[in-house]
């Protein structure tokens, strides 16, 4: 789905965003540092440049990126912007995922189900919620197993929810790194401040898309 950019902002409207580094980070932020501010840009540039970075020789991302391409282990040349279906193959990607995930050492959520299905059980469970108030000997069957499809669904989908190997470092690096608060975090102020933004358009703004541009008002 795509998610509609927004010309325009508030502080309301990142308010929890700012609490969530906040609590990773223990540090806190007055409301009255952004109100000076005129886009998203600053915003994120003055955030990034409050939180604590390790001054290192390798690059969070570029280490992340090396972890993918070691474990994929592929005899194709593997750039950022090669695309995740040229090197998880879709007959095999559930393994290879799999194998990504042990060797990386944590979960990447990247695989779901087709759409199609995933909007059919929706509208399934959705019908059965309602028919419970009806007639629910009839629909709490229904809804159980609707539910039990979902989780197998979810289990054995095979498609990616990431487009690029970019993608996928970005990801990693912000569910992993930054969102974790992790002392090893080496990156620069700049690509840190685009990784907020990401990570805030990710969590925090579902349906719109904020950008460096959008205005603060």
């Amino acid at each position: 789905m795509t998610q509609n950019k927004l010309n325009r902002t508030n502080y309301e409207d990142i308010e929890d965003w700012v609490a969530e580094i906040e609590r990773i980070y223990h540090i806190k932020f007055g409301e009255e540092e952004f109100l000076s501010m005129k886009n998203m840009g600053e915003v994120c540039d003055h955030i990034a440049s409050k939180l604590p970075i390790e001054r290192s020789g390798s690059c969070t991302t570029q280490h992340v990126f090396y972890q993918i391409r070691h474990a994929l282990n592929s005899v194709c040349v593997i750039k950022p912007e090669t695309l995740l279906t040229d090197v998880l193959p879709r007959r095999d990607r559930i393994l290879k995922v799999m194998h990504l995930e042990k060797t990386l050492g944590f979960r990447l959520n990247i695989l779901r189900p087709q759409r199609v299905i995933s909007n059919a059980l929706g509208v399934v469970c959705f019908v059965s919620v309602v028919g419970i108030f009806r007639n629910g000997t009839l629909f709490l069957p229904i809804l159980l197993i609707t539910i039990l499809a979902f989780l197998i669904a979810e289990r054995f989908g095979r498609e990616l929810s990431l487009k690029t190997v970019s993608d996928l470092v970005r990801d990693i690096t912000i569910d992993n790194y930054i969102l974790n608060g992790d002392n090893r975090l080496a990156i620069s102020k700049k690509e840190l401040a685009n990784l907020l933004l990401v990570m805030l358009n990710k969590n925090y703004s579902p349906g719109c898309k904020l950008g460096r541009a959008t205005k603060m008002t």
